[in-house]
């Protein structure tokens, strides 16, 4: 598919049209956190948006959610991130169909990746994220982890679009027992049969489990290339209690907060 053609699907899929509605205005102003993300990596059915949901409670600082804002004005034009999007969006349209025979279960997974692409587009190249921190359990670089992974190791971008993409992010990498991660495969097999991410009744559990540690390893490979760019990752184990995990996850919290403090003033 060459890059007429990718734009031209962009543009279905409105990645280079209107960008409102994306955002709401309950946008949260806060410049300590600002131009930073925290951004959870892990595999499908560890529990990200489970765990989530309870860390925003427990934030010290303020963090937007999720992308609830909408207060767009006008799109900042940097040449090297636009390729780069376009390039990502190619290569996980090629991955899609390597993988997936079933077309309408490709047509689905395009349309979700293309507003995983818009949402971070709108996110990196407004002012949304000059206003506050964000704080994401569904980002792009959880769903583009393979392609961004190709993509550094292909040397198929500049060093300046890597840059430019990964330097005010902060992965925080979830670690989890693996049987315990396909019991929760498991439990969503049972609650969203058929569902987009319903890994059990699309592989059944051996290809599954195999697909997993695959996704495990990919997922580390990504937060440590990541780091050459800019990136910094962290590392959380969930393992065990919820108290002691959102402890934990406070002080990664701070420590990304003292670290971009501590960069300003030198």
């Amino acid at each position: 598919m060459n890059k007429q053609s990718i734009k031209k699907l962009l543009n279905v899929f409105r990645l280079q049209s209107s960008f409102k509605n994306i955002f709401s205005d309950n946008v949260i102003d806060n410049s300590i956190t600002s131009n930073l993300t925290i951004e959870l990596l892990g595999p499908s059915g560890i529990g990200k948006t489970t765990f989530h949901a309870e860390a925003k409670k427990q934030l010290e600082y303020s963090w937007n959610h999720k992308y609830i804002t909408n207060s767009i004005h006008e799109l900042n034009k940097d040449p090297d991130l636009e390729d780069f999007y376009l390039l990502l969006i190619k290569s996980k349209i090629d991955n899609i169909f390597k993988r997936y025979s079933d077309l309408d279960r490709c047509i689905k997974l395009i349309s979700f990746m293309s507003k995983r692409i818009r949402e971070d587009k709108v996110l990196f190249c407004s002012e949304s994220l000059e206003k506050s921190g964000w704080f994401l359990d569904d980002s792009l670089c959880h769903n583009f982890t393979k392609e961004l992974v190709q993509i550094i190791e292909n040397k198929q971008c500049s060093t300046i679009a890597l840059e430019n993409f990964f330097n005010r992010r902060n992965f925080i990498l979830l670690e989890l027992d693996t049987d315990q991660i396909i019991s929760n495969l498991y439990n969503r097999n049972k609650s969203k049969k058929g569902a987009l991410n319903d890994y059990i009744s699309l592989y059944g559990e051996n290809k599954m489990r195999e697909n997993l540690i695959e996704n495990i390893q990919i997922k580390r490979r990504l937060a440590k290339l990541s780091q050459n760019y800019g990136a910094h990752k962290y590392e959380l184990d969930i393992n065990g209690s919820l108290d002691e995990t959102l402890l934990r996850f406070k002080k990664i919290e701070k420590n990304i907060v003292e670290n971009k403090l501590s960069n300003k003033k030198s």
